[in-house]
């Protein structure tokens, strides 16, 4: 049970003012010696880190053959990702699981808030890894309420995309708000099929900067639409073209 609380201690350490992804504390334990090879919890390097990815890469070097290990987390690990060319928490530990044997969980990922059905645990079986689901009321509730106000957050962001979509869908302007940290502006938005000459006109006295509109690389190809620049140097890479 020590392990099982240090995971949610470590889980404890991720910082509680970003609401885009689960608090989560990981730890992988020698079956032999019971000794600590590593620790990590989400966001500990980085804003897209996970806490098993974390833990594993660390320990990977310390992996010895004949020993098996155990790992530990605060909640189950992921299947599917959304951060691209990023692996699972599940795919690291299939590619390390002659050594990761078992893994303990405390709890499941909350459904339909990053992922509609998390799959990590049934994942893990069909791998023939020994999965114990913690049974710990308490531990399992304090884990739940450290992630409670992000499944809000979440859910509220969920609300308001909904509801903006649906105003895209009547032709409607909505204002997108861009992230502090990135340009800290808003975009006016319209749906394409709504652009009329009065829309486009409003826009022009409403905002300032450009009207721009976005299309797939392969639509631009078509139309013969190459990039403005050969070597792009925008500091977000944004892909325009003329």
């Amino acid at each position: 049970m020590d392990f099982v609380k240090k995971s949610l201690e470590l889980a404890q350490k991720c910082d509680s003012h970003c609401k885009t992804a689960f608090r989560v504390g990981c730890l992988i334990v020698n079956n032999s010696t019971n000794e600590i090879i590593s620790i990590g919890y989400s966001r500990e390097v980085n804003l897209t880190d996970h806490a098993e990815e974390i833990a594993i890469n660390r320990a990977k070097d310390k992996f010895k053959e004949g020993n098996t290990y155990t790992l530990y987390t605060s909640m189950e690990p992921c299947a599917s990702r959304l951060t691209p060319d990023r692996d699972s928490c599940v795919s690291l530990i299939e590619r390390y699981k002659q050594f990761i044997t078992r893994v303990v969980v405390i709890t499941r990922e909350p459904k339909g808030i990053f992922i509609d059905n998390p799959k990590g645990v049934e994942s893990l079986k069909s791998m023939n890894i020994q999965i114990e689901m913690v049974n710990n009321e308490y531990i399992i509730n304090k884990c739940i309420q450290l992630n409670s106000d992000i499944c809000f957050y979440m859910k509220k962001v969920e609300r308001k995309v909904t509801k903006a979509a649906r105003e895209l869908a009547k032709g409607n302007f909505v204002v997108i708000g861009d992230d502090r940290e990135r340009e800290d502006e808003g975009d006016l938005v319209l749906a394409a099929e709504f652009a009329t000459a009065e829309k486009i006109e409003e826009m022009r006295s409403l905002c300032s900067g450009i009207i721009w509109g976005s299309m797939t690389e392969r639509r631009c190809k078509q139309l013969n639409l190459y990039p403005m620049v050969g070597d792009n140097k925008d500091n977000h890479q944004t892909a325009f073209t003329v």
